[in-house]
């Protein structure tokens, strides 16, 4: 009888190890990029339901609209989207960084070319006074607090992160 050994050489176990090596190497790199991109998408949704909420409001209250003359603008900020009733907090974490939070404005300005309202989403109100009245939601009135929480920064027209809509629209 031949005895035989079982296990792996050590050949066998450098040949698993190298071979797991490359294989991590190659996705490890697009799981990461995945997860960035899916992170983006995520945000890009947030910005976007805020953008239809401030539409919501801007349609119970057409008062919020800038006027059509060239370069009016009017910002609505998150707490003015919450007393609406068109947001459940004001409080939204931001899904690149959770450590953030975003705290900018919906900025509503008139396209003469395209003949209808842009709405975009701005860290700061750039150019515009923050429209500092509280919204009213005309289904619930229990909300009247005068506590605002806006802070009137100095306009910085360089940090623009606006998603802007088609204006065709």
């Amino acid at each position: 009888m031949s005895s035989m050994k079982k296990g792996f050489t050590l050949i066998e176990m450098l040949a698993v190890i190298v071979i797991l090596t490359i294989v991590s190497l190659i996705i490890f790199p697009e799981v990461n990029k995945m997860i960035k991109n899916s992170k983006q998408k995520s945000y890009d949704r947030q910005i976007s339901n805020l953008i239809d909420a401030a539409k919501k409001v801007v349609v119970k209250d057409t008062n919020l609209l800038p006027s059509k003359e060239l370069n009016n603008k009017v910002c609505l900020t998150l707490y003015q989207l919450l007393q609406a009733g068109e947001i459940e907090t004001d409080v939204i974490s931001d899904p690149r960084n959770p450590n953030n939070r975003i705290e900018g404005v919906i900025v509503i300005s008139y396209s003469q070319e395209y003949d209808t309202y842009v709405y975009s989403y701005n860290e700061t109100c750039p150019n515009a006074p923050i429209n500092n009245n509280p919204v009213i939601n005309n289904d619930n009135n229990d909300n009247n607090d005068d506590n605002n929480d806006d802070n009137n920064e100095t306009p910085n027209e360089d940090e623009d992160n606006s998603l802007n809509e088609n204006p065709g629209e």
